[in-house]
């Protein structure tokens, strides 16, 4: 923290550590949970929906700065290109409306950003990443818990808690729009 000073620093915290990190001058900004479920596959895919790798990675990175406080293009490039993941983006009009890609976990999938304008975009985009990934297999997705419209989506697909976070920072909290962010990237990297 000493070669940090005067920096802001973010960390999700378990709630058996929160306490230390209080007390090394973070503060809570919002709490988060890890939700699982199972893909139920099949479904329509709305016109709007095109393979993430097709966006303008300009337009995508703009997108990204919205809910994260950092440029991080050339992450963004190599997460769009992971293996064993699906990246779909809600394209209207050339305007980006949400995006999210699905990746193979060490146990079943996560979904992981889930970014969207409004909730019935998030629902499409998590219906089709969903589809994406073989019937039966489980799911995961990590909310911020602020978003009642990310709350309400995954427990309308079945979806329950099975982890909790707190999104901490020491130094004031990074602007983000919050109600945009139905899946967190990880909480390793927000």
């Amino acid at each position: 923290m000493a070669r940090l000073a005067g920096h802001v620093v973010g960390l999700d915290g378990v709630p058996a550590q929160q306490d230390n990190y209080r007390r090394s001058g973070f503060a809570l900004a919002w709490k988060n949970a890890r939700f699982a479920g199972v893909a139920r596959g099949g479904g329509s895919v709305p016109p709007q929906i095109v393979p993430l790798a097709t966006v303008d990675p300009r337009l995508l990175a703009a997108d990204d700065r919205r809910v994260f406080p950092a440029p991080r293009d050339a992450f963004l490039r190599a997460w769009v290109g992971l293996p064993d993941a699906t990246g779909l983006a809600w394209l209207e009009d050339g305007r980006l409306a949400g995006w999210g890609l699905v990746r193979r976990c060490r146990e079943g999938h996560k979904i992981a950003p889930l970014l969207a304008d409004d909730p019935q975009v998030a629902r499409a985009l998590f219906a089709a990443l969903s589809a994406a990934v073989p019937a039966g297999d489980v799911v995961y997705l990590d909310v911020p818990l602020p978003n009642a419209d990310a709350v309400a989506m995954a427990r309308a697909e079945g979806m329950r808690s099975v982890f909790e976070t707190a999104r901490m920072y020491a130094g004031a909290a990074p602007p983000c729009e919050l109600q945009r962010v139905h899946g967190l990237t990880s909480f390793e990297l927000g």
